[in-house]
């Protein structure tokens, strides 16, 4: 174990990964008639006749014909295929323009454009935050269940309109390069948006903030959008962030109760940081920052900064799993998953993907399963209850645990958190705590999910079996045996 630091000392600046979480951004598909004009090209007799004509307005066809040395009947059969197209008219006993063929001449160009004007209706998605192009896929029960991004109010009122607007900007992406000929194309009017059907569109959201302002992160959405994509959606990324300013946690929201179950769990990572029991979280933030590292067979515990939902806490969790499942252990029936009292704990789609890949990862087989129970404090929120089988009830709140969020795959891989703010009076919950595979600290934690656990479990939802406790015990029965060198005393 490496000397122990002073807390205050400066920690070299870095970016941390916090969480990742799923949001909807609220879409509607609109029914847009407009109009697209498709450049031409007239033939070099039409486009010079009427260059001509544009400067001497009225002039006679006998002149037309000797300035291009036509004969009467050759500069006829041109003229009248112009006049067909109503862009010259004869009067007076000479040609003229009409208004339409004033109009093929666009601002200081002598070269007549022709257009060919064409009337179309498509059904098309945009974003109620942004109004950016949107589009409608198929979603899971899951993922109709995350948390929205809410949209300004008066995007409500006059979405209609402003999307007219929003289709001009981005005609571009949406029409003309779907074309074989984009260059082409370009939009003539746009004549009427009427607003269809709504549906929701999942975005990813990182949550980063710098080391040294833990507590205030900042959204990242490159994951669905870069580049100028991004900049067109800078309203999502302000909604985003006003959504992760609404998760705060107080100072108090993370007691000393769960730092000292956290140290008690695993001595080697947090003993040098506790004193008379006492956890210096500080420390221990800027100490897991600097040991941040994969685990090995000779490393079997290491420290996180984040939930396990980041992408390096996964690869770590799968490192762990894939560890565990090297010791040929029979593979629990049970999975068990403590959420700390955050409202949008979860909230994203790699956690049910992760509840299905652990058996994977654990076992040769594909068809690997295992149930899954959510130990939650209060009812659980919609997406809680599409993702685990089971939900029953925590004791966390009178064991002062609120904070705390446990994964345990009984006998292989324990992973103890706690979400706990680095400001005064709130901030952003940061998760700090460990990963394991070692056997010691997989059965501390067992005991900790006993703990957590009512005296007679019963699932709030979905799977719910008569001897739901019966089969809660045998998951966590013992599979080591802990002596009283294992009952941990920490600090002094």
């Amino acid at each position: 174990m490496p000397a122990t630091r002073s807390a205050a000392e400066p920690i070299v600046e870095r970016e941390v990964d916090l969480d990742v979480v799923d949001a909807l951004v609220p879409c509607r598909s609109f029914a847009i008639t407009y109009k697209i004009a498709e450049v031409g090209k007239f033939s070099l007799t039409s486009e010079f006749l009427l260059r001509l004509i544009r400067i001497v307005e009225g002039i006679q066809e006998t002149e037309a014909a000797e300035y291009f040395g036509f004969s009467a009947s050759e500069l006829a059969y041109v003229v009248n295929d112009m006049e067909t197209h109503g862009y010259v008219e004869r009067r007076q006993g000479g040609v003229w323009l009409t208004e339409a063929g004033r109009g093929l001449f666009l601002a200081n160009s002598d070269v007549p454009e022709l257009y060919q004007v064409e009337q179309r209706t498509d059904r098309r998605g945009f974003d109620l935050i942004s109004l950016a192009p949107a589009e409608s896929l198929g979603l899971s029960s899951f993922d109709a269940a995350l948390p929205e991004l809410k949209v300004p109010g008066e995007r409500v009122t006059s979405a209609s309109k402003a999307v007219s607007t929003a289709f001009n900007k981005h005609f571009d992406r949406l029409v003309r390069r779907a074309t074989d000929t984009p260059l082409k194309q370009s939009l003539y009017s746009v004549d009427t948006v009427t607003p269809r059907n709504r549906f929701p569109m999942p975005v990813p959201i990182s949550v980063r903030a710098r080391s040294s302002m833990a507590g205030a992160p900042e959204p990242n959405l490159s994951e669905s959008w870069t580049g100028y994509d991004l900049d067109d959606r800078s309203e999502i990324v302000e909604a985003a962030a006003t959504f992760l300013k609404s998760v705060r946690v107080s100072d108090k929201f993370a007691t000393d109760e769960a730092f000292r179950r956290l140290a008690e769990i695993a001595p080697e990572a947090l003993g040098e940081f506790t004193r008379n029991g006492v956890v210096r979280r500080e420390a221990f933030f800027k100490e897991a920052l600097r040991r941040a590292g994969e685990l090995r067979a000779d490393r079997a515990t290491v420290p996180v900064i984040g939930t396990l939902f980041t992408g390096g806490n996964l690869d770590r969790l799968r490192r762990a799993l894939g560890y565990a499942g090297q010791k040929k252990l029979r593979l629990p029936q049970l999975l068990f998953w403590h959420a700390p009292a955050l409202p949008y704990w979860g909230a994203t789609r790699r956690l049910p993907a992760l509840l299905e890949g652990i058996p994977q990862l654990m076992s040769a087989s594909s068809e690997a399963r295992m149930r899954t129970v959510c130990i939650h404090m209060e009812r659980p929120p919609r997406h809680i209850q599409r993702a685990f089988d089971a939900v029953v009830e925590s004791r966390a709140v009178v064991l002062g645990l609120q904070s705390v969020e446990v994964l345990l795959v009984p006998g292989n891989v324990a992973a103890v958190i706690v979400h706990t703010a680095t400001s005064s009076p709130s901030s952003y919950p940061v998760p700090m705590g460990i990963l394991s595979f070692d056997a010691k600290v997989v059965a501390r934690t067992t005991e900790l999910v006993r703990d957590l656990l009512p005296t007679h479990a019963e699932s709030q939802t979905g799977w719910n079996p008569d001897d739901l406790g019966a089969q809660i015990d045998g998951a966590l029965a013992p599979h080591i045996e802990l002596g009283p060198a294992d009952s941990v005393e920490t600090g002094s």
